[in-house]
């Protein structure tokens, strides 16, 4: 039960970073690297909406991708989400993006 309400505490923002880095042994290409963000506020106990950010560096060029989110608990076993993104520019990474998703939930963990 303290673990619950801690989570009910927990605030609104969240920030999620990371970094990619690939590197061709044998070959002549240059290191792939990558920095990526995702800034997240909750609306609400069942969604949010977020921001995201990706800077790559691939085959010497350069190519940076924006995106906007929301995620959507519709009910405790039904969510959803959908994406959409933009790389202004783009040299490799995709012009425009559409990402969208649904999870579903066969049974709840205190079934048997």
């Amino acid at each position: 039960r303290q673990r619950l309400d801690s989570v009910r505490g927990a605030g609104r923002w969240r920030l999620d970073a990371g970094v990619e880095f690939s590197t061709f042994s044998g070959d002549t290409r240059e290191d792939w690297r990558g920095l990526n963000a995702a800034l997240r506020y909750t609306l609400d106990r069942r969604g949010g909406v977020s921001l995201g950010y990706e800077h790559a560096r691939r085959f010497g060029l350069t190519d940076v991708h924006y995106s906007l989110g929301a995620d959507r608990r519709f009910t405790d076993r039904l969510s959803g989400q959908l994406r959409l993104g933009a790389t202004p520019g783009a040299d490799f990474l995709a012009r425009r993006a559409l990402s969208a998703g649904a999870s579903w939930r066969w049974r709840e963990a205190d079934e048997h």
